[in-house]
């Protein structure tokens, strides 16, 4: 496996998901094909585009002739070539492997990524006066740090943005962080220091009142594959969403989760919790063995009913808990049109009688 191979495993494996990671795309415009970037990943609103640089064995430049050459000239041309390419709409841009469709509404963010260990200093950040976005660079053992520190893919995509801030090189130097009232006084050496100051940075008070746990982050990350594999690694509002949680909200899913898993054990039917997204909302709900399956439908249906009275939302996204014996659980997940799905009219007066009295 080359580094280019290992570094688009590393990020499909751990972070982000498969469906929404092309490592084979092209552009072609008339009869001329061309690569378009080395590794795409999308999410949301954003494309990231990596270049990808990799020092052979038997190339014998010294290494800032070879970080100059490859890195500064041939990548960030790349770069520039790339995001040119994405902008002009005549040309089509697509995926050998899979169904990729391009939407030109996404911001691009570059990457450049380089496998080079001769080489112990680097710019974080590069501009060019004919590229509209700084380009994030990353020696490949920081890119991998920065990936494990985070963790979570929608602070991943933030902390590109973050990271411009240390454009200059702020490497040793005193930092000062205003917070609101508060200052935070560092000093940043290495990757993982600028990736621990954007944790702090956004969730200090969080932090300071210890309400997030790293266990539970990375649990988070765990029900987000689980999800995919339940849902078949299809690329829709269900998976999509989920990637769009920050810390705080990935801490409280995966305390809910605990819960309801408990819940399912106790045979005990909880009020469901519940989190938006855009104009859907995703459910947690347990269901008790003790429970028939004709209780358990009409109660869910009021829980809905009812959601849909008070929030307007169009679709949910359902987890239901159930024990299947007396250690194992299972999850059952579904898609409930709130237009269409439920009986709203025949449920309401009793929804709101079960909840509101």
């Amino acid at each position: 496996m080359t580094k280019s191979e290992e570094i688009t495993s590393l990020i499909s494996q751990k972070f982000f998901l498969n469906q929404f990671i092309y490592s084979d795309i092209y552009l072609k415009k008339d009869n001329d094909e061309k690569e378009f970037c080395d590794c795409l990943i999308e999410f949301e609103n954003v494309y990231i585009c990596i270049q990808i640089k990799e020092k052979s064995e038997d190339f014998s430049s010294l290494p800032y002739a070879w970080y100059k050459n490859k890195i500064l000239h041939k990548a960030k041309s790349q770069i520039k070539a790339t995001i040119d390419y994405y902008k002009d709409d005549t040309n089509f841009i697509f995926s050998k492997t899979s169904d990729l469709q391009m939407d030109r509404s996404k911001v691009v963010i570059p990457v450049i990524v380089f496998v080079n260990n001769e080489i112990t200093y680097y710019e974080r950040i590069l501009e060019s006066k004919k590229l509209d976005a700084p380009i994030n660079v990353f020696k490949f053992e920081d890119f991998k740090i920065m990936l494990e520190t985070i963790v979570l893919p929608y602070d991943i995509v933030r902390y590109l943005d973050f990271r411009n801030i240390f454009r200059n090189n702020n490497d040793g130097k005193l930092l000062f962080d205003n917070i609101g009232n508060d200052t935070i006084l560092t000093k940043c050496k290495t990757e993982k220091d600028y990736s621990e100051l954007f944790l702090v940075h956004n969730y200090y008070k969080e932090i300071l009142k210890n309400n997030l746990s790293e266990e539970y982050i990375r649990f988070y990350n765990q029900i987000i594959y689980q999800t995919n594999e339940k849902r078949q690694y299809r690329r829709d509002n269900f998976i999509s969403g989920l990637l769009l949680v920050d810390y705080v909200r990935a801490n409280i899913i995966s305390t809910k989760w605990i819960k309801f898993v408990e819940a399912a054990k106790k045979d005990c039917f909880k009020s469901p919790f519940h989190f938006d997204v855009d104009n859907r909302v995703y459910m947690f709900f347990a269901k008790p063995r003790n429970m028939s399956e004709e209780d358990f439908s009409l109660r869910l249906d009021l829980c809905l009913v009812y959601y849909k009275y008070k929030h307007q939302k169009q679709l949910a996204h359902l987890f239901i808990f159930k024990m299947e014996d007396d250690n194992n659980y299972s999850v059952s997940l579904g898609d409930i049109n709130l237009e269409t799905d439920i009986p709203y009219e025949g449920l309401i007066n009793m929804a709101k009688e079960f909840f509101e009295n």
